[in-house]
């Protein structure tokens, strides 16, 4: 049984192991790969981004828990001096 090929990789140039090939987005947008360069070059350029992309979700979760943090501690210090205009000996 002989191998069908049908076109060449869009990023290395060698034949397509199968009749589809592998979809070489993003390196090459409406592109073809074989699975060599599937492997080697898509997805690990798929790791780089879902890990650029973890990267970036624990960046936005810090940030909103220092704004929080901020948030509650204004709010404390505005309780704070209102308790104060109402009784300033408790906090003597």
């Amino acid at each position: 049984m002989t191998k069908r090929t049908i076109g060449n990789c869009d990023i290395c140039g060698t034949l397509l192991e199968d009749i589809w090939g592998n979809n070489a987005w993003p390196i090459i947008p409406d592109g073809k790969c074989c699975n060599t360069c599937n492997k080697d070059v898509i997805l690990a350029r798929a790791k780089v981004e879902l890990t650029r992309n973890k990267v970036k979700d624990i960046e936005k979760r810090r940030d909103l828990i220092i704004k929080q943090r901020k948030d509650v501690g204004e709010e404390l210090r505005k309780a704070k001096e209102k308790l104060i205009a109402i009784d300033p000996y408790l906090w003597n």
